[in-house]
Order: structure tokens, then C-alpha cells, then sequence
């Protein structure tokens, strides 16, 4: 698995500048304070798996989601 710094080369040579903070940011709430925007600004990624199938959603750092409504 490739290292932060590895990331951080291999976007950059594409044109993407990834921003690191030296508080940690695991929740949106978090994210937004360290970043400096309110909480909806913020993009909450959230992994489940459904059986043994796995599925990502992006949604707004603000927005609940229920995981029983994506399992049926």
C-alpha cells in the first residue's frame, strides 16, 4: 500500500494538491474546523458492504445516512 508521500507525488503530477493537517479529522464535523467551512462544504465518504459486496457513497458532510435503507 502506497505511503502519504507516494499519494501525494503521484496526484501532484497530476495536477491535484492534497492538503494535510496536523490535527487528526475523522469526522466532518472535525474536518470542517480544521479546513475552515461549514460541515455541508465538507465530502463525507462512508464504506459498508451489503453481503460481501462493498459500495461507497460520497455525500455531503452534513447529510445522515441510514444504512438499513442501502442494505435492501
Amino acid at each position: 500500500m502506497p505511503d502519504i508521500e507516494e499519494v501525494k507525488t503521484y496526484l501532484a503530477t497530476r495536477g491535484i494538491e492534497v492538503w494535510q493537517y496536523d490535527q487528526p479529522t475523522p469526522t466532518a464535523d472535525l474536518a470542517a474546523v480544521a479546513v475552515g467551512c461549514s460541515v455541508a462544504e465538507i465530502a463525507k465518504t462512508l464504506l459498508f458492504y451489503v453481503g460481501d459486496r462493498p459500495l461507497v457513497v460520497v455525500t455531503s458532510g452534513d447529510m445522515k445516512i441510514k444504512s438499513s435503507l442501502l442494505k435492501k
